[in-house]
């Protein structure tokens, strides 16, 4: 069984609480299937007001149904991204069939040149009504935990997430937003607030939005 939102609705109302960019950015990213195990992604992010222009390329290979000691996995996934700073992420993607839309996933990140590595783990799960991320964020020098919701009421999307540094128990990010989709076409708008030192008098509020149109062949403008 598919759940039609996970890939569509959902992920991409969760991307928008989820990205780091600034106001003021444009992206696109495209999306091809040369074998049904074999998915290839590239794609490039332009910061307008600060001038700035990353982008990535990715590579996921899909293993079929496997049984391991009793649990069977739907499918399970390998993906390794690079991208311009020159970090390489290998991710491991794991769908379990039992439980409809639940997602698991763990990524390791490494820089080329500095040697910084990162490890990141998260759990999503989503239906025809609401999606779901939980995800830790682990380093040298911190650990930190995300939390995002987004409901579908019709048409509309409701989203929201809390940040929080775990050794201090800190809230350090609370973002929220609004969407429409009809069709292929979507729009989104947000509302970002980050704190500084758990002040709320000491902190920085942004407020964007976004619109996207996907094409059939998956290259996708947002």
């Amino acid at each position: 069984m598919k759940v039609p939102f996970y890939n569509t609705v959902a992920q991409d109302a969760l991307n928008v609480l989820q990205q780091k960019s600034k106001t003021g950015s444009f992206n696109i990213s495209y999306l091809s299937s040369p074998e049904s195990y074999l998915k290839l992604e590239s794609g490039m992010y332009h910061a307008i007001l600060d001038n700035v222009v990353k982008g990535y390329m990715a590579g996921t290979y899909t293993i079929p149904d496997q049984t391991i000691d009793y649990f069977d996995f739907e499918d399970i996934a390998i993906k390794e991204s690079w991208n311009t700073d020159n970090s390489i992420t290998t991710s491991m993607i794991v769908k379990d069939r039992f439980v409809p839309g639940l997602t698991l996933k763990g990524d390791y990140k490494q820089w080329v040149h500095s040697r910084k590595t990162n490890m990141e783990f998260s759990a999503k799960y989503a239906n025809d009504f609401i999606a779901a991320d939980a995800r830790l964020h682990c380093s040298l020098s911190s650990m930190k935990s995300e939390l995002s919701a987004v409901w579908k009421i019709d048409n509309w999307l409701l989203g929201c997430q809390v940040g929080i540094d775990l050794p201090t128990m800190n809230m350090t990010n609370t973002n929220i937003m609004l969407g429409y989709k009809s069709g292929n076409s979507c729009i989104q708008t947000y509302s970002k607030k980050k704190f500084k030192f758990s002040n709320f008098l000491d902190s920085q509020q942004q407020i964007g939005f976004g619109i996207s149109y996907e094409q059939p062949h998956k290259l996708k403008f947002s």
